[in-house]
């Protein structure tokens, strides 16, 4: 059975895969998010998933674009689950709707999750590329090429452009991993 898993700290490897669509969701959320961390000291990466998962928890655009990631990462990793690719379809459109509503709501205001889910989909583009499929084994370099080797979506970069703007910059977004991720 081809299998993924998690180590401690949160870098996946091919040890273990459950191929349950729930253990999917699982591994996307959990295990994949940590490799955003700007650190790899297991402490600074569970500061950083309790972060993201409190946001993720009560947004759900944020949600969704954490699955779309993740199965985007089991895909690049070369995982032949034939649940992954509905799953990232429908986490991406999910994510879309739910990031529509909640812009165009009339007391929105500007948030970290708002601004950690348009990075999310600007840095993996749209559902509709292909993935590709990673040219290295050493964990820390898979997932650099998966972070900048997708190609920038334009429409999200320049709403995630905007959006940071209206916000007041990056020194006001009060989580620092996402204000890294979007200051560059």
């Amino acid at each position: 059975m081809n299998r993924l898993c998690c180590s401690s700290v949160g870098f996946c490897n091919f040890r273990c895969f459950n191929r349950e669509p729930g253990s999917l969701r699982y591994i996307a959320i959990v295990h994949q998010w940590p490799c955003f961390a700007f650190s790899s000291h297991k402490s600074a990466i569970e500061k950083w998933l309790s972060q993201i998962m409190t946001l993720a928890m009560g947004n759900s655009h944020l949600l969704h674009a954490i699955l779309y990631a993740g199965t985007s990462y089991q895909l690049f990793l070369g995982c032949q689950d034939q649940a992954l690719r509905p799953l990232r379809m429908t986490s991406y459109q999910e994510s879309l709707v739910s990031l529509r509503q909640t812009v165009s709501h009339p007391n929105a205001t500007i948030s970290n999750a708002l601004l950690l889910s348009i990075t999310i989909l600007a840095l993996l583009g749209s559902a509709e590329r292909p993935v590709r499929v990673a040219s290295s084994t050493d964990p820390m370099y898979r997932d650099n090429e998966f972070y900048t080797g997708g190609g920038w979506e334009p429409a999200h970069v320049n709403i995630l452009l905007s959006l940071t703007k209206q916000k007041g910059g990056i020194k006001s977004i009060e989580v620092h991993d996402v204000a890294e991720i979007i200051g560059g």
